[in-house]
């Protein structure tokens, strides 16, 4: 998957250097600001899921305990810091 993204931003420059280096440099500028907003929605896509397993696991088991809404309250919070990156 890497290296198809790198083929295609490796075409994209061949493409552009034909019409102008500052068209090649607007296409750098884009993906470093793409690769900054992405990166934390990367991170937390990472650290959430395990979070979102363990409750949704102990739910299943003790689901007089309440800990289905916790399960509930960290999806909406991941989505809700998913948007704000976004």
């Amino acid at each position: 998957m890497q290296m198809t993204v790198t083929l295609y931003i490796v075409a994209l420059n061949i493409i552009l250097a034909g019409f102008s280096d500052e068209a090649v440099t607007i296409l750098g500028l884009y993906y470093k600001i793409q690769t900054f907003f992405f990166i934390p929605l990367l991170g937390l896509q990472t650290c959430i899921v395990p979070a979102l397993s363990y409750n949704y696991g102990r739910g299943g088991v003790w689901a007089d305990a309440g800990y289905f809404p916790k399960f509930h309250a960290g999806v909406h919070g991941a989505y809700a810091g998913g948007n704000l990156l976004l």
